[in-house]
């Protein structure tokens, strides 16, 4: 049986192929057009790292497969389509060249992809009502609000499928049981029993409007994925390949000096990697399924931030090629006049921050060239020159285009983040979103002065005494004067800077904390020593809400003063410190040896330095810190503290270890008032209430102030909250 039946027949098949990659081809050449707008990064350093993730979460579906039942649905249909694109090939060369493939369909190869076919056929079958009963009848709420692509593509997925299938069963009821490969397509063969009752000539029928209804739904799947949320089936294979690999808890650095502008305002101002996150999203909702904010009620859901940003993308997409495109058109052009022309000021930034500025020099008048500066603009307000707003040509002012921050993502949106890393961690394709919204906190706070008001006291207190409280300076290290603590420094052979942090140096809480850890040192003979009052802040939370300038003072001031000192190894409480001086101070010169408190304390304990000796009855259930756990990967330190502490494992809350719902303190939240929706903190202690934990544990003084103040709001005085060294000093 031949599908293609002469010349025409032949012409159809090629003009329907070459008109759909052509449309295909036009739409996913608008898409990286787009990226192209997108500010230049280097994302191809160690390639075979790179190349391993690819093969392990896009081929082997490992990400995926950490939620087994969407995973293996995934799954399923992934492999089955990749068997029916071998089992096309066959298929399309069969109709093209029938003399040709004849001898090839009665080989045990062929025989092996038929079998293979029909069997996987079956599989995306199972694949598509795992999904259709997922989304329509469980309805997860994270798949609220997707786009109807899923749909129209798992209509198209079951059309392409179905009529692989009865192409086959067609064929072989139609020629009675003696085509070259029936004895190996068992299902379609099977099938086509039931069709034998029909006559040779309505079956020919059937099967040459199922081969063509297959080819058609092909290439409308082929055609509807650059249009469509579907285009992740291409993107995820480079978003993942070129990922992020350094540490998760560093933020991009800035060069304060030599900066005019700070943050990201506009779309085409982040990287070309950050776009391509956009178009990577399949809108699963992995990101916001314990999302503090999502699950709180506020306004920031990491899938509808991401969504909303690629809609603005699309929607400016005319505006920025054309832009891009007016320029170079231009300045070519220039080259043909006799003299070269003035290029304004306020071109000449556009042209630099396009690339052409090799262009621009070669047709502008070298007077025209703005001066460098090298003030640090962070310190203060940017101060920017009013705008000429762009006109029509009948000499109307032309409508502004949408704002991406104020306009498609709120500010208060922005602002909601408590940085926690949920949304990086459980996103199969390693979508970034904090880091987009970290650069808007920059351009909010460093350029626009926008922010929460609490903000103000925040960075006041911060630049005048190096702390969130305001308090004295010259009383950080007061809190030790009871105590025989050596100052750093002060002799050679102190091995530990104990570095406290703001709240283990200033609030009452975090100074019992302090002082837990210090009998513990001091009980295991470590040698250590603290700054007293010429500790700083680290900078940690001016960072997090946008103030580089105020964050990069804190490091040089720490850098060299940790330098002087001769600083090698550091001890810290606070996670936010421990991240901070770990993972983001080595950029700017600060390589030390960083330990939390956790790690070292367990490791005195196999060292047999520390020897719990009281078990206690109390039940304890452990609060894992977003910032110790999901960016440092140190989860079993306090579990097996713990352990060892009070003689039985801590009671695991519902959502722990990388599932853990944040506290609700990081990414400044700690100094912002809490206004929309419910507290973060009081979900949180209510979970770890319903372990029945009479005492819950975390392992930072930001976690154990919030859960604190969470079993205070739940009445609860029956219950307290501990640090892990408090518990494991109660035990010697």
């Amino acid at each position: 049986m031949h599908p293609i039946n002469g010349i025409f027949g032949t012409l159809a098949f090629f003009a329907l192929w070459i008109a759909a990659f052509w449309m295909f081809g036009v739409a996913l050449y608008g898409k990286i057009s787009l990226l192209s707008r997108g500010r230049s990064e280097s994302r191809v350093d160690v390639p075979w790292v790179r190349f391993r993730g690819v093969a392990r979460n896009v081929v082997m579906h490992f990400a995926l497969l950490r939620e087994p039942y969407p995973g293996l649905l995934h799954l399923l249909i992934f492999y089955g389509f990749m068997v029916l694109a071998v089992g096309n090939l066959f298929l399309f060369g069969e109709a093209l060249a029938p003399v040709a493939f004849k001898p090839i369909l009665a080989t045990t190869l062929f025989g092996l992809v038929a079998l293979s076919k029909d069997l996987f056929c079956i599989f995306v079958y199972i694949g598509v009502a795992m999904a259709a009963y997922r989304r329509y009848i469980i309805k997860p709420d994270r798949l609220e609000g997707s786009s109807p692509d899923a749909t129209i593509i798992l209509s198209l997925i079951f059309g392409i499928v179905t009529c692989a299938l009865f192409i086959d069963v067609f064929r072989f009821a139609a020629e009675r049981g003696i085509h070259e490969f029936q004895d190996w397509a068992v299902i379609s063969a099977w099938l086509s029993r039931f069709f034998t009752s029909f006559s040779p000539a309505t079956l020919g029928a059937f099967f040459w409007l199922t081969w063509w209804a297959h080819l058609i739904l092909i290439l409308a799947f082929l055609v509807y994925i650059p249009r469509s949320k579907h285009l992740h089936l291409i993107a995820c294979a480079f978003n993942e390949f070129f990922r992020n690999l350094e540490p998760k808890g560093r933020m991009s650095n800035v060069d304060i000096e030599n900066s005019d502008t700070f943050g990201t305002e506009k779309i085409e101002e982040f990287g070309w990697k950050q776009l391509l996150d956009l178009f990577a999203c399949v809108e699963c909702g992995r990101c916001m399924e314990n999302c503090p904010t999502a699950r709180s009620g506020k306004s920031l859901n990491p899938k509808v931030l991401i969504s909303d940003m690629k809609h603005h993308l699309i929607d400016m997409g005319p505006d920025l090629v054309e832009r891009k495109s007016s320029l170079i058109f231009k300045y070519l052009n220039t080259q043909k006049l006799p003299i070269p022309i003035p290029i304004p000021d306020n071109e000449w930034k556009l042209l630099e921050k396009e690339g052409l500025i090799p262009i621009a020099k070669s047709v502008g008048a070298p007077s025209t060239v703005p001066e460098t500066k090298t003030e640090n603009k962070a310190e203060t307000k940017a101060e920017t020159k009013p705008e000429t707003k762009a006109e029509t040509e009948d000499g109307k002012p032309a409508a502004e285009p949408r704002k991406l921050i104020g306009g498609s993502i709120k500010e208060e949106t922005i602002w909601a983040c408590t940085t926690c890393g949920y949304c990086i961690e459980h996103c199969p394709f390693y979508i970034e979103h904090t880091s987009k919204i970290l650069e808007m906190r920059r351009y909010l706070t460093l350029m626009l002065k926008s922010y929460p008001s609490q903000l103000k006291g925040f960075f006041k207190n911060v630049q005048r005494n190096s702390n969130p409280w305001g308090l004295g300076w010259q009383h950080r290290g007061d809190w030790a004067s009871a105590r025989k603590i050596r100052t750093f420094g002060e002799s050679e052979d102190i091995e530990w800077l104990f570095y406290l942090g703001c709240a283990g140096s200033f609030d009452a809480r975090g100074i019992k904390v302090s002082n837990a850890l210090c009998d513990l040192l001091d009980k295991a003979g470590i040698s250590y020593g603290i700054l007293g009052k010429a500790e700083k802040c680290c900078g940690e939370t001016a960072r997090r809400v946008g103030e580089e300038g105020l964050f990069q003072a804190s490091v040089e001031t720490n850098v060299e003063m940790f330098k002087d000192l001769n600083v090698k190894k550091i001890i810290t409480l606070c996670p936010h410190c421990f991240n901070t001086l770990k993972n983001e101070y080595p950029a700017f010169g600060g390589n030390y040896e960083v330990v939390h408190h956790s790690e070292l304390l367990l490791k005195l304990i196999n060292d047999g330095k520390l020897k719990p000796t009281k078990t206690s009855s109390v039940a304890v259930a452990f609060h894992d810190s977003c910032y110790l756990g999901r960016y440092n990967n140190i989860y079993d330190s306090p579990r097996r503290l713990i352990a060892s502490a009070t003689g039985k494992p801590a009671l695991e809350m519902p959502r722990n270890r990388d599932r853990s719902f944040c506290c609700g303190a990081g990414g400044g939240r700690m100094w912002m008032e809490e206004t929309e929706g419910k507290k973060i903190n009081d979900l949180r202690a209510a979970e770890a209430i319903g372990t029945g934990a009479e005492c819950i544990v975390s392992a930072c003084p930001y976690c154990l102030t919030m859960i604190s103040d969470g079993v205070k709001a739940a009445n609860r005085d029956d219950v307290t909250a501990k640090d892990i060294a408090e518990i494991l000093n109660e035990s010697l």
